[in-house]
């Protein structure tokens, strides 16, 4: 239970500035969460927009979180795939396909919160 960690997302109210902040469950559970990051007081204009769970894997030597994007190429074609949790499996899928093929296969490039235009999406 000492390895979970949440990555944090918040935007800044006046200047969309989006700001990651990632924490053990331990951590969390030491001090008050303001105390770790002005992120967390309103008062410094943040808002929580999601709460990001690690999946346990990494790409590219990077930590692997639900949101990222994650570049998957088959079969001469590339897709862009958003990492979700399943509960009908109780595991991590991007794009519905299987952990263990998009870490064959994947390249991390981004996550939905600061890159929305990888998706075909507009930044909010």
């Amino acid at each position: 239970m000492n390895n979970i960690k949440i990555r944090y997302v918040f935007r800044h109210k006046e200047t969309g500035n989006v700001e990651l902040k990632t924490y053990f469950i331990s951590q969390l559970e030491e001090r008050p969460a303001r105390k770790l990051s002005p992120v967390f007081c309103e008062e410094f204009g943040y808002e929580l927009i999601s709460r990001d769970l690690w999946t346990g894997k990494k790409l590219m030597e990077k930590e692997i979180y639900a949101g990222d994007i994650i570049c998957y190429k088959s079969h001469g074609r590339v897709f862009n795939l958003v990492v979700k949790w399943s509960d009908d499996d109780a595991g991590f899928y991007a794009g519905g396909i299987r952990w263990d093929f998009v870490q064959m296969y994947g390249e991390l490039i981004g996550n939905v919160h600061q890159n929305p235009e990888m998706l075909g999406g507009a930044a909010k």
